[in-house]
């Protein structure tokens, strides 16, 4: 009987956080279309069949889904949503040239918890604290500074 090499853990890891990242995106803007198709004058029906669920309250529920999710973040405190801009902010500046964990952990982060966001900035920091970042452009290197200070404070 043969048996299958294992996957190294990295990249499989790395698949889930981007995934998770994306889910986020995803959700994000479905939460949008449904309030503009409900401020347009669409029914709940109309979007129920539209979002492929069987009645209007699947779809009234999706909605409320989304909406506790996004209000989850709307309660962050400063310090929170510094880091959460400070965290996208690296992410725009190291799009296309930084480690892809690195990316992957920061695309985490949008969407995380405090308790794990901070988690997560850890491991970014680390990361910034082991990377030379002489030779980068002063866009990423600020957007780096900014990330630091940013995750240093609670």
């Amino acid at each position: 009987m043969r048996t299958l090499d294992p996957m190294p853990a990295e990249p499989t890891l790395t698949g889930l956080a981007r995934l998770r990242a994306r889910r986020a995106q995803l959700d994000a803007e479905e939460l949008e279309l449904l309030t503009a198709a409900r401020a347009a004058g669409a029914t709940w029906a109309q979007i129920a069949a539209a979002l492929g669920v069987a009645t209007r309250q699947a779809a009234e529920q999706r909605h409320a889904r989304l909406l506790r999710a996004t209000r989850h973040h709307d309660g962050d405190t400063p310090p929170v949503t510094e880091l959460r801009a400070a965290a996208a902010g690296l992410r725009a500046a190291l799009a296309g040239t930084g480690p892809a964990l690195t990316l992957a952990t920061l695309d985490a982060a949008a969407t995380a918890p405090p308790g794990a966001l901070y988690s997560l900035a850890a491991h970014v920091a680390a990361d910034l604290t082991a990377a030379d970042l002489t030779a980068a452009p002063a866009a990423t290197r600020s957007a780096a500074a900014r990330f630091t200070a940013a995750a240093l404070t609670r």
